[in-house]
């Protein structure tokens, strides 16, 4: 599937950050720290190249 700039039309995306997978906000974990079995998200921002639009393209399925 091919993205889009909202604001441009612009399909060019050029990498700012890819922190890879994170923990999803508001899910704070047990005292214990365990992390195992924790959703987790992929967090990638993009830009794109032909204006200064900054955004994340990851979709998070519903439910996680």
């Amino acid at each position: 599937m091919k993205l889009c700039c909202r604001s441009c039309g612009s399909s060019s995306l050029l990498p700012v950050i890819d922190l890879g997978l994170q923990p999803l906000a508001n899910n704070l974990l047990p005292p214990a720290g365990a992390c195992a079995d924790q959703p987790a998200a992929r967090l990638k921002d993009e830009r794109m190249a032909s204006d200064a639009v900054v955004g994340n393209n990851i979709l998070v399925p519903k439910g996680l």
